[in-house]
């Protein structure tokens, strides 16, 4: 990826809005980029309060001890995009590429594409990154990062975890970790070997990463256009915050 090539957001405003409110704005932001309201291709970089985020078919009974996170009064909240389910709290550092695109591509591009992004960061920050299972990032023997994707006729995204100073004890007590972490040779046990990039480098933190991929930005803001959050409240209050959605993922009639 080449300097100056994304319109970046440095969305500061994430951390305190609830996670519903933040997934409704990536499909809100998804949208202004097909319509052509906001240009191409787009950077969001964002972190979420404390919260499970299921992915597009995940099943909450098998992947979060629901017991748990209910009594930890913790959110569950579901996204747009496929692949599993992932804990974020701030020390997760989220990015997330949209783009404009004349018709569907394929989910293998889609990710190539993204991945490309996420491992040419980490070599910035002296890592030597590797992707396993299609769509995880590993770094020493350990999963930093999670990637899902989602495409229609008129726009795409990639978003990805960064794992950087997350509480990994808390993620292991709400999520599910299976016995076999292979899923009977299914997949390298790394899925399930989550590890901090701040553990690996004790300086990397979240300014180092954020100004690495500002040298990646042609602009920057750090507002979210009102028009636009407009839309992702919209998104929220019919969609985002329905547990016909957030639990069984039902779609509602927005």
């Amino acid at each position: 990826m080449s300097t100056g090539e994304f319109y970046c957001i440095v969305d500061e405003g994430s951390i305190a809005r609830s996670p519903g409110l933040n997934l409704a704005l990536e499909e809100a932001l998804l949208e202004a980029v097909a319509r052509g309201e906001l240009p191409s291709p787009l950077l969001r970089i964002w972190v979420n309060p404390v919260s499970i985020v299921l992915g597009r078919f995940s099943n909450p009974i098998k992947d979060v001890n629901l017991g748990e996170a209910e009594r930890l009064g913790v959110p569950i909240v579901r996204r747009i995009s496929g692949g599993g389910t992932v804990f974020h709290d701030p020390g997760n550092l989220n990015i997330s590429l949209f783009h404009k695109s004349g018709g569907f591509i394929g989910v293998r591009e889609v990710m190539g594409r993204g991945l490309s992004l996420i491992t040419s960061i980490l070599v910035d920050l002296g890592f030597t990154p590797e992707v396993r299972n299609g769509n995880d990032i590993v770094v020493e023997g350990y999963k930093v990062s999670g990637t899902a994707s989602y495409a229609s006729r008129r726009s795409w995204l990639f978003h990805s975890t960064l794992l950087v100073n997350s509480d990994l004890g808390l993620m292991r007590r709400l999520l599910v970790f299976p016995d076999d972490p292979t899923l009977g040779g299914r997949v390298d046990p790394v899925k399930y070997t989550p590890g901090n990039l701040s553990s690996l480098k004790p300086k990397v933190n979240m300014d180092m990463i954020i100004g690495i991929v500002s040298e990646r930005c042609s602009s920057i803001t750090r507002d979210v256009d009102p028009s636009v959050m407009r839309i992702a409240n919209r998104l929220f209050e019919c969609k985002y915050s329905d547990p016909a959605w957030t639990i069984k993922g039902i779609l509602p009639k927005c």
